[in-house]
């Protein structure tokens, strides 16, 4: 975290602070950090400024820890324990997700919480949330388990659907995809039985995703369809473009062209009007290998590397590697064999390092058609065979399906 960042943090953390503790606090920090300060100053008196190291981003470290330990002096237990759980929901956004888990799990183990289920559940519900981002997926699970729990004691079935919501998509990450599947079934009829419509479109959401990685398609678009029909007029313009987005992905999976362009040509309008700049380079990059399809190999490699700078920007490793794999695409319909390689190679190294068995799995299959159209089919039923096992990793029998009447061509 940049030294900037750091100090916006622990501003906004001293901002909490001194709000729950009132002034005396605050007076109370500045004689500590002036005393603190006098000490330094007196032990650094001799060393030059090119040997000082780090002693500002010290200072601040320590701030955060001197909250931490002090405040507990100025509030009852209760109270103590509200503003840890405040500074912790304060270092998520911060990206300062080991700070968040170290006061979380001093929250989660203290007995006061066995008192109160509302600040409980939401302890357990943070302590899920960071651990998906560090991508512990098995922590993140109990945790997410103990908050259903604790919903289903408090009789809330908009923050129990929600939650199971949560534990599917950690499922898909960790393989277990008809379990996800089961899971925003009840999630599903949960949310229709007490009218919860937003948690209901995002979990259409979720199914249609899920079935277009297994590859039925049909089923994927059902569940996008119903979700648009959800949408009323004044909902969010990205979330329906995310949405346009996706059933433009179905169509393209189907080989139906003029409706995937349809759809993400409303897609891309929608995030240009909400300026949802990420996901209009998502419909960019979907939109040019439908280009690519058509043989409009310019217009295809313009979109893809107007994704390419916005994803560069964003940060966006994942996406880089999904616009490398377009490129490829387009560069060896140009028979341009070892720039194609070379992109695809790239494109499957960031598939793999992000865990995606599902790109992992369709830039094997590009790998493959590149050998194809160099005579070399030895190679390409390695990749094939590869594509294969990652398709299977995803109990996505469609797609393994395909891929095996591929190799039948191949293997004689």
């Amino acid at each position: 975290m940049g030294d900037t960042n750091l100090q916006s943090f622990l501003s906004a953390v001293h901002k909490q602070a001194v709000e729950r503790c009132g002034q005396d606090f605050a007076d109370y920090l500045v004689r500590l950090r002036s005393e603190r300060e006098r000490l330094l100053k007196k032990s650094w008196k001799k060393t030059t400024p090119e040997e000082l190291g780090s002693k500002t981003e010290i200072f601040r470290e320590i701030d955060f820890d001197t909250i931490q330990l002090h405040s507990a002096k100025f509030l009852d237990e209760n109270q103590y324990l509200e503003l840890l759980y405040e500074i912790a929901k304060i270092a998520i956004p911060y990206g300062q997700f080991h700070k968040a888990q170290q006061l979380l799990l001093l929250l989660k183990d203290h007995s006061a919480l066995l008192k109160d289920d509302i600040l409980a559940v939401q302890v357990h519900q943070r302590l899920g949330d960071i651990s998906f981002y560090l991508s512990d997926f098995n922590t993140s699970l109990a945790e997410y388990e103990l908050c259903m729990d604790y919903y289903i004691k408090l009789k809330d079935p908009q923050h129990l659907a929600g939650t199971m919501l949560s534990i599917s998509v950690v499922l898909v990450e960790k393989g277990e995809i008809e379990r996800a599947v089961k899971l925003l079934q009840e999630a599903k009829a949960l949310a229709a039985e007490y009218e919860l419509n937003k948690i209901l479109i995002k979990i259409n959401m979720n199914l249609g995703n899920i079935f277009h990685m297994k590859g039925s398609y049909d089923d994927s678009l059902s569940y996008l369809m119903q979700t648009l029909e959800l949408l009323g007029e004044n909902d969010d313009r990205s979330i329906k473009a995310r949405i346009l987005h996706n059933i433009g992905l179905a169509y393209k999976a189907k080989h139906e062209d003029a409706k995937a362009l349809e759809s993400f040509n409303q897609s891309i309008e929608l995030s240009t009007i909400s300026e949802n700049n990420h996901m209009k380079s998502l419909t960019y990059l979907e939109k040019s290998e439908i280009l690519y399809r058509e043989d409009d190999l310019s217009a295809g490699t313009a979109l893809a590397t107007s994704a390419f700078q916005a994803f560069s920007q964003f940060g966006d490793r994942l996406s880089i590697g999904e616009t490398y794999k377009v490129l490829g695409m387009i560069s060896g319909k140009r028979k341009n064999y070892r720039t194609a390689q070379a992109f695809l190679e790239n494109s499957l190294r960031i598939s793999r390092d992000h865990n995606k068995p599902l790109n992992v799995g369709q830039t094997q299959v590009e790998l493959a058609h590149l050998f194809i159209e160099q005579g070399d089919t030895d190679k390409a039923i390695d990749f094939l065979n590869d594509a294969k096992a990652s398709f299977v990793d995803l109990h996505a029998l469609a797609r393994v399906s395909e891929v095996e009447g591929e190799l039948s061509t191949l293997v004689k």
